[in-house]
C-alpha cells in the first residue's frame, strides 16, 4: 500500500474513532453513576459465571479419576487429557517461499 493512501486512511479511521469515543463520553457523561451500577451488577454476574463453570470442570475431573481403577489409570487418562491440545497445534514446518522486494 502507498505511503499516501494509508496515511489517509489512518488519519480518516483516527477521526472517525476519536469522534465516536467523544461523543459517547459526552452522551453518557451525564449517567456515569447509573452505568456503574450496571458494571458492577455484570461483574458479579461475570464471576458467578466463572465460578460456577470452575465447579463443574472440578467435579467432572473428580468422578473421572474416582471411576478409573487404579492410580496409574488415573494418571495415564489426566495425561492423555492434558497432552491432547498439544497435539491439535503440532504442524508440519511451512515451507518459505523467497521474497522479492520491490521499490515504489
Amino acid at each position: 500500500m502507498e505511503r499516501k493512501r494509508f496515511l489517509t486512511f489512518n488519519a480518516l479511521g483516527a477521526a472517525v474513532w476519536v469522534t465516536s469515543i467523544a461523543l459517547t463520553g459526552y452522551v453518557f457523561g451525564n449517567e456515569f453513576n447509573s452505568l456503574l451500577d450496571y458494571f458492577e451488577k455484570a461483574s458479579w454476574a461475570i464471576a458467578g459465571g466463572l465460578f460456577t463453570l470452575a465447579y463443574l470442570i472440578w467435579r467432572r475431573e473428580k468422578k473421572e479419576v474416582q471411576g478409573a481403577t487404579s492410580p496409574a489409570r488415573a494418571q495415564s487418562s489426566l495425561a492423555r487429557e492434558i497432552a491432547k491440545p498439544r497435539a491439535e497445534y503440532r504442524r508440519a514446518p511451512r515451507q518459505r517461499e523467497p521474497c522479492a522486494i520491490t521499490s515504489s
